[in-house]
């Protein structure tokens, strides 16, 4: 599925999709979801706790929370998913820009007990698979702030792998709000880094002859990866994979089936 064709798949499982994984599942929010957990008192609570770790930092209100909420619902290009354990929201983790080649994974938070200690990690190694086989996601970028490292130690048990550090300049357009741009050049002294992250989803490894429970084809096209997939580089040596007819057709701009 290319970027411009994702919004339709987007619209329909908002309102539809639920990814199961050990110990929880993960639900989208749509417009039906705003009031039903209550999710403007609970996801402003979240936020004013975390609010150092967010780029934009304000003190969080209900009344602000629902108008992102509600813009954030018609937005087609953007997921968000709450966490579920036990029937209640603990978290939520998103995606955006899926109308882009590269999608970015944010706002993942949790913010409650529940589910144990590898509770987010299971949650975010099932919406990576989810996104590579629903919606055609085959490559994600990430961004967090350096001194995170609890988190940037969970992204990289997902697969992700930091690319580069950049620097955080810290701004304050008003007495209640600061805000972080993010300037392409290492962090000097006394200032804050920004780390972006980034990983390949590849297709699943499948033996030669095998085939497709999904579309039933035995025809499977070979593709030939690089030996370490988050480096960029080309190797002659590489991992074998097997794309069918219904899996994405392009991957690295070449044609595969």
């Amino acid at each position: 599925m290319r970027p411009g064709d994702r919004a339709a798949a987007v619209r329909i499982e908002r309102e539809r999709a639920e990814i199961p994984f050990a110990g929880g599942v993960l639900v989208p929010i749509c417009a039906r979801s705003i009031d039903r957990y209550n999710l403007p008192g609970i996801l402003a609570r979240w936020r004013q706790r975390a609010f150092g770790m967010f780029l934009t930092q304000f003190p969080a209100s209900p009344d602000r929370t629902r108008a992102w909420l509600q813009s954030l619902v018609v937005d087609d290009s953007r997921l968000l998913f709450l966490l579920m354990c036990d029937g209640r929201p603990v978290g939520h983790l998103g995606v955006m820009d899926l109308d882009r080649e590269t999608p970015e994974l944010d706002n993942l938070l949790r913010g409650a007990h529940g589910g144990g200690p590898e509770f987010v990690l299971r949650a975010e190694g099932a919406l990576l698979e989810w996104l590579r086989t629903r919606i055609g996601v085959l490559r994600l970028r990430l961004g967090v702030f350096a001194d995170n490292r609890r988190v940037i130690a969970l992204h990289e048990r997902c697969g992700f792998r930091a690319r580069a550090t950049w620097t955080a300049v810290r701004t304050q357009p008003s007495p209640l709000e600061v805000r972080y741009e993010i300037e392409r050049r290492a962090p000097g002294t006394g200032e804050r880094g920004y780390c972006i992250m980034r990983r390949v989803l590849q297709p699943h490894r499948l033996p030669a002859g095998r085939s497709c429970e999904t579309c039933k084809s035995a025809k499977a096209a070979p593709y030939f990866s690089p030996a370490e997939e988050f480096c960029g580089k080309r190797s002659k040596r590489g991992a074998r994979f097997y794309l069918f007819p219904h899996v994405r057709k392009e991957i690295d701009g070449r044609c595969l089936l």
